[in-house]
């Protein structure tokens, strides 16, 4: 049974150009990133205790599209990578030092489909290009990507509310902290509303707010009710907003983690949590606070209702003014838990499980809300209205 292969695996690359100094990289890696002298960096980050490695995940809030690249700003040869992929197949692109040279491989996750054979369902892409700066790379890649099914004008959304177009600034608060130690309390953090009014009389300003869930900033994620301080006492805070004209979004919860502390992971959502291929269950934290987050099947049905009627209630009964997912979409792991809701191990479901998440909050809101996100992803461009870096 294949569950892994890598290809291609690429190795000897010690400069790109006559002069190393001024090779680069170009990675659409989180926020994007150009790395300058690349075989240096990755050196210097294995020297260091890191890995030595720059993994693109896709398709995760990790990369916003599929290729990387290497060039020389001053010679101008340069090598370009990309996979074909308009389905969503979970992939993992690596660049990293190995023996004191470059090595690129592609690692792709097969479905577990016994006694079947695996060939990948998608082209991968290696040639040379002539580019002196990181759009030349870009534009090989936006030539292909302005073709397919997610930048078509049927598949864009309809009705983006016209306040998040115009959002030009954006201001975060909290109330608790990940300890649950007040920093201001709902009345106290919703009383800004009129100095902020009064210093930007003519801006259209976006409140993102954290700590306002029942454990504090970030600790319970992603079972954030009720409240800390009440569902009364937020609404009138966020009622409070809304009388000086500022639209508030809550900064809380993802589409990807659950705190096994909570009692309806205990009872119910466990079912939902991602395994490993040796059947272990993957857990994945960034603070002291929540190091054993079980990291949540978003191709699970009982995980995406979960995610619905929560966000339903931030809509509809709280008055939030958008909805918001952090670091989605994510999902670090295959997962080889037995369900027959979708393939074991390597596939598509991931995205689709976004897709069926995002259409089924968009038909259910009351009202036209706008549908957020940390960071971008190409397949997500017709389910969501915007990402927080892009209105920061």
């Amino acid at each position: 049974q294949v569950y892994l292969l890598r290809y291609p695996i690429i190795y000897g690359f010690t400069e790109f150009g006559k002069n190393s100094s001024y090779d680069r990289m170009i990675a659409p890696q989180y926020y994007d990133i150009l790395v300058k002298e690349p075989l240096k960096m990755l050196k210097a980050n294995l020297e260091a205790g890191g890995c030595g490695c720059i993994p693109i995940i896709h398709p995760t809030f990790n990369s916003a599209m599929q290729f990387f690249a290497f060039f020389n700003e001053k010679d101008g040869p340069g090598l370009y990578l990309m996979t074909k992929d308009i389905q969503g197949y979970y992939k993992v692109m690596i660049t990293e030092v190995m023996r004191e040279k470059i090595q690129i491989k592609f690692e792709h996750f097969a479905p577990i489909r016994f006694n079947e054979g695996y060939a990948l369902p998608y082209d991968v892409v290696i040639r040379v290009f002539k580019g002196y700066a990181w759009y030349d790379a870009a534009d090989i890649y936006k030539e292909w990507a302005l073709k397919q099914w997610w930048a078509k004008s049927e598949y864009k959304l309809i009705n983006r509310p016209t306040w998040l177009s115009n959002i030009s600034l954006r201001i975060h608060g909290m109330s608790y902290d990940e300890s649950g130690s007040r920093i201001a309390n709902y009345t106290v953090l919703s009383s800004t509303s009129k100095a902020i009014r009064e210093l930007f009389p003519y801006t259209n300003v976006m409140f993102t707010w954290v700590g306002w869930e029942k454990c504090g900033a970030v600790t319970c994620w992603s079972d954030l009710l009720p409240p800390f301080e009440g569902e009364a006492s937020l609404k009138r805070a966020i009622d409070r907003f809304h009388e000086y004209g500022i639209y508030v979004v809550p900064w809380s919860g993802t589409a990807n983690h659950m705190s096994t502390k909570e009692e309806v992971y205990q009872k119910k959502l466990f079912k939902a949590h991602i395994h490993d291929i040796y059947g272990n269950p993957v857990h994945r934290g960034w603070s002291k606070e929540n190091m054993y987050y079980a990291l949540m099947d978003i191709g699970s049905s009982i995980w995406r209702s979960f995610l619905v009627n929560q966000t339903l209630v931030l809509i509809n009964s709280l008055g939030f003014d958008a909805v918001y997912y952090d670091s989605t979409p994510l999902q670090d792991s295959p997962n080889y838990a037995p369900t027959d809701e979708h393939d074991i191990g390597g596939g598509d479901y991931m995205i689709k499980g976004y897709f069926k998440l995002f259409s089924t909050l968009r038909d259910s809101v009351k009202r036209d809300v706008p549908i957020i996100t940390e960071v971008k992803n190409e397949f997500l461009i017709p389910y969501i209205h915007g990402y927080t870096n892009a209105v920061s």
